[in-house]
């Protein structure tokens, strides 16, 4: 699975994908504008060769959406598992999936099935259902049967699971010394439980995380104990297996791109993600050719994967029109106006049913600042609002929030939008109330909120299990 830069297909992206015989391409941001050139760009993209192409992107809805215009973007997975509603995840899964099929998109790498059990968390967040692995299973599952309903290959990750994750691997390699029963039952296992739930058999993403307890000698990339053993064959995972993006720092110990790509095949893996580079594309490449030729790979394994990932492929699929658009629009202002909830609120400001009219939006995003304010008309009898985008990775936005508290005598409500994490820098006398994300559908919600000075009447605990 290659990908590249720019809006269109240049000469160097087309001679490696030509030369690495490549599967699958994945698209990103860099590469969309709006739907209709989306549809364009696919179409050129599968004219470069003659073999089928699996056409990949990361849709999970929330923070991770790869293309914006055109297409719905709905509410995160941490808003449908506030609702707790499976027919809603059927929907949105089934929404999503016919507006990118009728693009030419194959494979949506989504639903996220990571549990939410530590706010120290950099990776997970919102993109978690819950932080209770039955729950979180349901929901799952119900997301991949309307993806494939409506025309997409669906794709669980990231297996076997970042839960307790301190580290994001795209910036190193996570350690996670959990012990292997709660690896295995509770972050493992809710894998077990969507696949079983499910007639087909969706892909799998896995993660670069080092469990010692699983494997104490590799990281999940390239662990045979991780892929192989546990989810091939003790999990009975009969679909394709997709690494994380080869390219993350995370991967750094593995040495060398032809090393880890070995690897990561020799392990299980059938898709082998490396998104920017070429010529690290073409280096693994090259790898991969020579470990077949001189047995280091099996010769009847990369059989067995050619035709796991053709089964992710249009071939076969029916095919579907695009839905309506105000459709979709309709269904995620449902689901960001119905999942708003108060965090906490220990001195009452919010939930005492008083109205809490804005006079000034504070924020440690401008951007974010600008789009809110947008969407409200302040109160000159009003009060204010914080907020909170990126608390956890500037000490002076956690200055100034700490500032602003005193300065109002925390009657400072602080909107959570990007992240838990946040959680840990904000003061707990200030009132926090949260839509799950930033999405246009979120904000709009939001500021519905305030604008009518109405409010949750019951603090919600974050989606997080107890137990951990």
């Amino acid at each position: 699975m290659i990908g590249f830069s720019g809006t269109a297909p240049d000469a160097e992206f087309t001679a490696t994908l030509r030369s690495t015989g490549a599967r699958s391409v994945i698209l990103f941001a860099r590469n969309l504008i709006d739907a209709p050139r989306t549809k364009a760009l696919i179409e050129e993209i599968r004219a470069l060769v003659d073999w089928p192409l699996v056409v990949a992107i990361d849709q999970e809805g929330g923070r991770v959406v790869r293309l914006q215009k055109g297409v719905t973007v709905f509410p995160g997975n941490a808003a449908l598992g506030a609702l707790d509603d499976e027919e809603l995840c059927l929907k949105v899964g089934t929404h999503t999936a016919r507006e990118l099929a009728a693009l030419g998109i194959d494979l949506v790498l989504a639903p996220v099935v990571d549990l939410q059990v530590k706010l120290e968390n950099p990776i997970v967040g919102f993109r978690a259902f819950s932080g209770d692995p039955r729950r979180t299973a349901a929901l799952a599952a119900a997301f991949c049967r309307g993806l494939e309903s409506g025309g997409c290959s669906s794709c669980l990750k990231h297996f076997p699971g970042l839960g307790l994750a301190t580290v994001d691997p795209h910036l190193g390699l996570p350690l996670v010394e959990a012990d292997a029963r709660s690896l295995r039952q509770v972050h493992a296992g809710v894998f077990q439980s969507v696949l079983s739930r499910l007639s087909f058999s969706p892909a799998v993403m896995t993660t670069h995380v080092l469990m010692p307890a699983l494997d104490p000698g590799c990281m999940a990339t390239v662990s045979s104990a991780i892929v192989r053993d546990l989810l091939r064959h003790s999990l009975g995972h009969r679909g394709c297996i997709i690494a994380d993006d080869l390219e993350m720092d995370g991967t750094r110990p593995l040495g060398s791109i032809e090393d880890v790509v070995v690897a990561a095949a020799r392990a299980g893996h059938d898709l082998l993600p490396i998104c920017h580079r070429h010529d690290l594309q073409q280096r693994a490449a090259r790898a991969l050719s020579e470990a077949l030729s001189t047995g280091q790979l099996s010769r009847s394994e990369h059989r067995d994967s050619l035709i796991r990932i053709d089964t992710l492929g249009r071939a076969g699929r029916k095919s579907c029109a695009m839905t309506d658009a105000a459709h979709g629009a309709n269904l995620a202002a449902r689901i960001a106006e119905n999942s708003v909830r108060l965090l906490r609120d220990q001195n009452r400001l919010l939930s005492t049913g008083r109205p809490w009219l804005v006079s000034e939006v504070f924020s440690d995003d401008p951007a974010m600042q600008s789009r809110f304010c947008s969407l409200i008309t302040p109160r000159s009898s009003g009060h204010p609002v914080y907020l909170a985008s990126r608390l956890s990775f500037h000490e002076e936005h956690r200055s100034r929030l700490h500032k602003l508290a005193e300065q109002h005598r925390n009657q400072l409500p602080v909107l959570l939008l990007s992240s838990p994490r946040d959680l840990l820098h904000i003061p707990r006398q200030l009132p926090v109330i949260t839509a799950w994300g930033s999405t246009s559908a979120q904000l709009q919600a939001l500021a519905h909120t305030f604008t009518r000075g109405t409010f949750p009447a019951q603090v919600s605990p974050l989606p997080e299990d107890p137990r951990s």
